[in-house]
């Protein structure tokens, strides 16, 4: 709580509505960037801290381009539509640091659509290319690059399955299914907002490997009935729906 609020004393700029770095003179630095809604990490702001973040990422001047999020918000001179790296560029591990942070402090529906959008963006890139990049240009769904064609350095690495794999595998199972694993503790928490016929197969995580599937659904707020619920190992499911409903199962090998 000390460090949060010193965070918020020295770091913070009310016109922007954004956490900025801060220059050795005491200065802050005024350029907006991506690593402005890291504090969201933390899960401490609030109020108007977290106000102004939402308000960044949804505004579609500075943060909510085509593909989201930006590494430079687009009103900024320095910004490139291409990306060329941290000029704009669309970064696995920075989005993975604002959708879990928008979480942490209680955005879970703008985390999901921020997440849902970086997902759909990775994987028209790869139809059109047939492979996983290093990072995204921000204003059209392809591998970013850079404006000097004598400086290849800044253009998106093909290839990239490291992170570069993350928002076409793990961003879709844990916000387009829902899933999200608890390995240690044996535990699976599937988080259901499709009310068509969904789930996974061969979903592993630790020493299990499971199957998982619902049926059609009414609408949101039905309780989800289980078609399939195969496992090689015992665990714990815990199925979320609707407005704050769940219901915990034991899943078994049969």
């Amino acid at each position: 709580e000390i460090r949060a609020g010193v965070v918020g004393k020295l770091m913070w700029n009310p016109v922007t509505g954004m956490f900025h770095d801060r220059r050795f003179d005491g200065s802050l630095v005024q350029i907006k960037t991506v690593m402005g809604f890291a504090p969201l990490q933390t899960g401490f702001p609030t109020g108007d801290h977290l106000a102004g973040m939402v308000a960044q990422l949804e505004n579609p001047a500075t943060f909510n381009r085509p593909v989201r999020v930006p590494s430079l918000a687009a009103d900024e001179p320095d910004y490139v539509p291409e990306g060329e790296y941290y000029r704009g560029g669309v970064w696995p591990y920075t989005n993975g640091m604002v959708v879990e942070g928008l979480e942490q402090c209680g955005q879970p529906e703008l985390a999901r659509s921020i997440a849902l959008n970086y997902w759909a963006a990775a994987v028209k890139a790869f139809e059109d290319t047939g492979t996983v990049w290093e990072y995204l240009a921000p204003e059209v769904a392809a591998p970013g690059r850079g404006l000097n064609p004598d400086d290849p350095g800044k253009n998106a690495r093909r290839d990239f399955a490291g992170w570069g794999a993350y928002p076409v595998i793990a961003t879709f199972l844990e916000h387009g299914i829902g899933l999200r694993a608890d390995a240690p503790r044996r535990e699976l928490v599937w988080n259901l907002t499709s009310t068509g016929r969904c789930g996974c197969r061969r979903f592993a995580f630790g020493d299990i490997d499971t199957d998982l599937v619902v049926a059609p659904r009414a609408d949101a707020s039905a309780e989800p009935v289980l078609e399939t619920a195969q496992t090689n190992r015992p665990y714990t499911l815990v199925l979320r729906w609707g407005r704050g409903q769940a219901r915990k199962l034991s899943v078994k090998p049969t």
